[in-house]
C-alpha cells in the first residue's frame, strides 16, 4: 500500500519519488518508525503539497536546418518559484530538464543541474539569444526546447496560461 500510494502521488516521477522518500524517511525517524507505511507516505505527500495541482503547459518547438523545419512539443511543469526565481522542468523528445532560472542583479541566469549546465541568460523572451547561448553547452535540439520553454515560464509562474 505504500508503494502505491508512492505511485499514486508521484505519478512515476523520478525526482518527485526522490524527494518524496527522502522527505518520508526524515519523517519516519522522527515518528521513530521502524518500517516506512502509508501514514508516512501520507505525511511526506502532504508536507511536499503533492495533492496541489502543478501549473503546466505544452507548447510548440520548431528547429530549422536552413529551409527545412523540425518541430515537436515541449512541455512546461512548475515546480517551485519565489521573487525573481523558478524552478521547473522542461520535458521534450524523452529528455527531461531540471532547471533553475531567475533574475541576479547583472541579468538573468540558468542553471541545469541535472545536465550539468549553467549560463548567462538574456531576457527569458530573447529566444534567439538564448538558443544560441544554451546551444553552446548542449545539442541544439536541447537548447530549442529549453529556450522555447524559458519564454512561457515567467507568465506560466503567474498563473497567466494554460494548456
Amino acid at each position: 500500500a505504500a508503494l502505491s500510494a508512492v505511485h499514486s502521488h508521484s505519478q512515476g516521477s523520478p525526482r518527485l519519488v526522490d524527494n518524496l522518500m527522502t522527505d518520508a524517511l526524515t519523517l519516519g525517524a522522527q515518528m521513530e518508525k521502524k518500517v516506512i507505511d502509508t501514514d508516512v507516505i501520507l505525511a511526506s505527500v502532504s508536507s511536499q503539497n503533492l495533492g496541489q495541482e502543478v501549473p503546466d503547459m505544452k507548447y510548440d518547438c520548431i528547429l530549422r536546418h536552413g529551409s527545412r523545419r523540425e518541430t515537436w512539443t515541449g512541455e512546461l511543469i512548475r515546480l517551485d518559484g519565489g521573487s525573481g526565481w523558478y524552478e521547473a522542468e522542461i520535458n521534450g523528445r524523452g529528455t527531461c530538464f531540471h532547471i533553475l532560472a531567475g533574475r541576479h542583479k547583472y541579468g538573468n541566469y540558468l542553471c541545469i543541474p541535472n545536465h550539468d549546465v549553467g549560463c548567462e541568460l538574456s531576457d527569458f523572451s530573447d529566444i534567439f539569444w538564448n538558443e544560441e547561448r544554451i546551444g553552446s553547452l548542449m545539442r541544439k535540439v536541447d537548447a530549442v526546447t529549453v529556450a522555447t520553454g524559458l519564454i512561457h515560464l515567467p507568465a506560466l509562474a503567474a498563473g497567466q496560461l494554460k494548456n
